[in-house]
């Protein structure tokens, strides 16, 4: 098991923002937050910490768990509220 101070710098945070119209299509961002997470993992990092909100956040926090990262979500609501409900599914995987 590694100490605190190798967890430490096994990290990584990917927050989202909320523009009004996307310039690129939501598979295409996705595509490349999957192989930019597989290559952090390659990289050593193993802790990913994101939020579950729409868009960014959601998608970077699948890509984590479905590359076999350790995914940690900042729930903006009370730990038994899954918001937005279309996350519901990943909210479930996440307390697995």
């Amino acid at each position: 098991m590694a100490t605190e101070a190798e967890m430490r710098l096994r990290r990584c945070c990917f927050t989202g923002h909320r523009p009004e119209k996307l310039q690129r299509k939501e598979t295409e961002i996705r595509v490349d937050l999957e192989r930019e997470i597989r290559q952090a993992i390659q990289d050593g990092l193993t802790v990913f910490i994101t939020g579950m909100a729409r868009g960014i956040d959601g998608i970077a926090q699948q890509g984590a768990l479905e590359s076999n990262g350790e995914s940690f979500a900042v729930l903006g609501c009370g730990v038994d509220v899954c918001y937005p409900k279309e996350n519901n599914t990943l909210y479930v995987k996440l307390q697995e």
